[in-house]
């Protein structure tokens, strides 16, 4: 387990050589019990473990930090650590206030990522009242070449004196100390009612948040901007002060396409057209179906679902489209019927508002066929049904 001493002993040069040696040890012994048996032979045990700790972390952080291979991490830490790219896209919202903010305050700072890409931007006071995550940003700033414009304090946010500063971000901790996910603002560390408490301070302000926060929680006059890193609905950004914007807004990353809402007439409930429009989750969330719809001339076919649906398809970034080579009213049987005429043998099941379980209905459709079907099985003004598709290529036009 990393601790201050352990962390410091591994950042001299013979720690560099055991953190060498436990990466190939871990490469040789995948069970990690024989590896640290192996590493104990030659080396106390307190740091053995945290040889292979920060090995281990170091290879499951790989696909957040570029720089992974140099850093140093807690589980709990980086299981909350925003990914590089999503802290850039933050970073990037303070970069555009760059005429009017110099210091930036990092309150809750973690293992350090979004301080190493907010100094990217501005000077930056990284605070934290845990010496050892403030241990953990300093080393990682440093190892990412950005130490030399940050300031460290340890501090407590509710309690003690904090800087002066033309705006400031805050991650508060989501987690218990066993590690289970803290949905209640309430429970948050800072509550979120400090937090907005403490954004009062500020010309400018931004607080991280789960992307599951409901509506009810979101504070007045914010802007709600939820950011989608590939596929995955990572996080939720509230944007106070000067940083509101549009209400709510997607964003979808590494790209950086980004659709705020405005306000708009309902789009309007029809059947299925020849097209079917599948939303981002970071536009499900963010409640833009107006947005996407008038920008697709779509309309949707259910009020109880987020498909649009269209008479072609137009690319867009914030869906995925779907020829509809037809649809009927679901029934296992007729269902069946009508994909072995079409030769289907492999079908790619998609389930919104549908009672049935993907994996199960492919083993009762028993198909045999060199065709292949994405078959979407939801709500069509009102009834079950099932949408026989093709996916659209971005290039393509359906009609």
């Amino acid at each position: 387990m990393l601790t201050l001493e352990t962390l410091a002993a591994l950042r001299t040069p013979a720690g560099e050589m055991l953190l060498a040696e436990a990466g190939a040890i871990a490469a040789e012994w995948p069970d990690p019990l024989r590896a640290i048996t192996r590493l104990r032979r030659r080396h106390p045990p307190e740091l053995a473990a945290a040889a292979l700790e920060t090995v281990q972390l170091r290879a499951r952080a790989a696909a957040k930090f570029p720089e992974a291979a140099r850093m140093f991490f807690t589980a709990e830490a980086l299981e909350q650590a925003s990914s590089a790219a999503a802290a850039a896209h933050i970073a990037a919202r303070f970069a555009g206030q760059a005429g009017s903010i110099q210091d930036v305050l990092d309150l809750g700072c973690g293992l350090g990522g979004n301080t190493i890409a907010l100094a990217r931007v501005a000077r930056v006071t990284a605070i934290d009242r845990d010496p050892l995550r403030l241990a953990l940003a300093r080393a990682n700033a440093e190892a990412c070449g950005v130490a030399e414009r940050i300031s460290f304090m340890q501090a407590d946010l509710l309690d003690d004196s904090l800087p002066a500063a033309g705006a400031a971000f805050c991650d508060p901790g989501r987690r218990t100390p066993d590690g289970a996910r803290l949905f209640d603002p309430r429970r948050w560390q800072p509550p979120l009612d400090a937090a907005l408490r403490l954004a009062a301070r500020f010309p400018a302000f931004g607080i991280k948040a789960a992307p599951g926060i409901r509506d009810a929680d979101l504070p007045p006059g914010c802007e709600a901007e939820f950011v989608q890193e590939g596929s995955t609905l990572g996080i939720a950004m509230l944007w106070l002060g000067a940083f509101a914007g549009a209400e709510r807004r997607a964003t979808l990353l590494p790209s950086g396409e980004t659709l705020g809402f405005t306000p708009l007439e309902p789009v309007a409930v029809a059947a299925p057209r020849a097209v079917l429009y599948e939303p981002q989750p970071a536009a499900i969330r963010a409640r833009l179906l107006q947005q996407l719809g008038h920008a697709l001339d779509a309309t949707r076919i259910d009020e109880t679902t987020a498909f649009l649906s269209a008479d072609a398809a137009r690319p867009t970034p914030f869906a995925t489209a779907y020829a509809i080579d037809e649809w009927l009213p679901f029934n296992l049987k007729a269902l069946q019927r009508r994909l072995r005429a079409l030769r289907v043998g492999r079908v790619v099941v998609k389930t919104r508002a549908s009672p049935l379980d993907p994996q199960q209905l492919e083993r009762l459709l028993k198909l045999d066929g060199p065709e292949e079907r994405v078959l979407v099985l939801t709500r069509v003004l009102g009834r079950h049904a099932a949408l026989i598709c093709r996916r659209v290529d971005t290039s393509e036009r359906a009609s």
